[in-house]
């Protein structure tokens, strides 16, 4: 079946992730994830410095982020309004650069059809 994917690198999702909270409407959003008042004023601490929100990105518990990266709707539209979503139909292939750690691809894959789809992911990598 078809699936829908987010696509785009840490430092773009970063990027978004700062913009999104730059929003009128962002604490109003947020609210619908994080309840908390102090919550939502510790994540726009976090977009404030991307070396901080890096690191938190990659820590076990990171109830801020995957609230709102997992769980807001009006951030999935931001994303997809800023040209990082794509279906894809059976046979089609799509190449995710992974340079580095810190620059590589982070996507969420939804099925569209009443039926899952499959896929399959390699590490394409030069003979050496």
């Amino acid at each position: 079946g078809r699936t829908f994917w987010l696509a785009l690198s840490k430092p773009r999702l970063m990027d978004e992730i700062t913009a999104f909270l730059a929003r009128a409407d962002a604490d109003a959003e947020l609210a619908r994830v994080l309840p908390r008042a102090a919550d939502r004023e510790a994540l726009h601490q976090l977009a404030s410095d991307h070396s901080e929100l890096s690191a938190y990105m990659e820590r076990f518990d990171h109830e801020w982020t995957e609230a709102l990266v997992d769980r807001l709707p009006a951030f999935t539209a931001h994303l997809v309004a800023q040209g990082h979503a794509h279906i894809l139909y059976p046979g089609d292939a799509l190449l995710l650069p992974q340079r580095d750690l810190e620059r590589c691809v982070w996507h969420s894959v939804f099925c569209l059809d009443g039926e899952p789809g499959e896929a399959l992911s390699f590490a394409v990598r030069p003979f050496s």
